[in-house]
């Protein structure tokens, strides 16, 4: 007869399965940490609660687009044209308001130039800015 020996198992504490949860949970919670940090970053550059004030309805068109693409309805020419529909509704509203910014800069800019001519003009003239009858 031939006898065999059962191998003894002892779990060392340093490979204890309550030691790897530990060291797993650590690791998942920094990762979360670093994805909220991240979130955050991103919403604020990306302005969405102002963008969602301003034009809820493009924003929402938005959204709707990209859910539909990541979940595999961009097959068809009626969808692709869909969502370039919702992306126009969005970009179009951003555009106009990055112009009108733009303008108002133009404009603030030409009045400070205008006035400093003025200004300029006035310290020139040998009254004093004021006009001769």
């Amino acid at each position: 007869m031939v006898t065999r020996s059962e191998p003894s198992f002892t779990p060392s504490p340093e490979t204890s399965l309550a030691a790897q949860a530990r060291q797993i949970l650590g690791t998942a919670t920094t990762l979360v940490e670093q994805l909220l940090r991240t979130a955050g970053l991103v919403s604020r550059r990306v302005d969405l609660r102002g963008r969602v004030e301003r034009n809820p309805l493009g924003t929402l068109a938005l959204a709707a687009g990209v859910g539909f693409v990541l979940g595999g309805g961009l097959i068809t020419r009626f969808s692709a044209r869909l969502v370039g529909l919702g992306i126009k509704l969005v970009a179009v509203p951003v555009l106009l308001d990055r112009v009108r910014t733009m303008a108002l800069e133009i404009n603030t800019q030409q009045e400070a130039a205008g006035a400093s001519q003025n200004r300029e003009q006035s310290a020139r003239s040998p009254n004093g800015g004021t006009p001769t009858t």
